[in-house]
């Protein structure tokens, strides 16, 4: 009995040992915890900007991340407001921030590179497939690009494209390619030259149209210049109307 009683004892002062090691253990946690993610610790003192913005300074870039962390507590540091401040700069089109502790915030900024000017005020980046507005006109020797809505300015750049590599092999050069409010597609050349596709905007149908339409020309010496535009939207042909300052008649072309 004397030796199951010890036994017993035993057990307890072990479980007592056990609790008391945990709740050590806990209490520990808790202060460090508490000693890490106090203000008065581990402060962002020094914010990097580690790309080479061109639109977006680098300053404009630190200001915002002082206002928003220079102080903080790294550790416990939010960096969504200063994500969502970056993000909504004209110019980035991508933006992630880094913790280096103990007391730097590093900022990678990727800017948009403008491919094709959109509508009258917008630029639109291929490589992010994003339209922005930097403010202002944009006064860049671009493509335009034009259609009614935003999301559709990745599909128009790639009907540009095409068309661009087409008219190319004829020594043109396309300047704009829209899509009005009815669907239909229309690119200016260089010399003023309206093109008008039609509502097919499937790319081998606009691109067939198109084509047909420059081999008829190069073939019958069609003079581009004096062309208002051309309507390719036949079946079996098209039509142009010839510029009025033109001395030649207006008529009808086919293949």
């Amino acid at each position: 009995m004397a030796a199951r009683g010890l036994s017993r004892g035993a057990l307890v002062m072990q479980c007592l040992f056990l609790a008391a090691v945990l709740l050590s253990s806990v209490a520990g946690a808790l202060y460090l915890r508490a000693a890490v993610t106090a203000p008065a610790r581990f402060q962002v003192r020094a914010v990097s900007v580690d790309s080479v913005p061109v639109r977006v300074t680098v300053r404009e870039v630190a200001d915002i991340l002082g206002r928003h962390c220079a102080g903080r507590n790294l550790i416990t540091l939010d960096m969504a407001p200063a994500l969502e401040e970056l993000s909504a700069l004209p110019w980035v089109a991508k933006v992630t921030l880094e913790k280096h502790y103990p007391d730097t915030l590093v900022a990678h900024v990727s800017e948009h590179v403008p491919s094709a000017l959109w509508r009258e005020n917008g630029l639109f980046d291929a490589r992010s497939r994003q339209v922005f507005y930097p403010g202002g006109t944009p006064d860049f020797p671009l493509l335009r690009l034009m259609a009614p809505h935003d999301s559709e300015a990745p599909e128009i750049y790639d009907l540009a494209v095409s068309f661009m590599g087409t008219v190319r092999e004829y020594r043109l050069q396309v300047v704009s390619v829209g899509r009005d409010g009815a669907g239909v597609i229309t690119l200016t050349l260089s010399s003023g030259t309206r093109l008008i596709l039609g509502r097919d905007n499937a790319q081998h149908v606009a691109g067939y149209r198109l084509r047909r339409f420059l081999e008829a020309a190069r073939q019958s010496g069609l003079n581009f210049a004096d062309l208002d535009y051309a309507d390719l939207r036949y079946d079996s042909g098209f039509a142009v109307k010839v510029r009025e300052t033109s001395p030649s008649a207006v008529k009808p072309a086919q293949n």
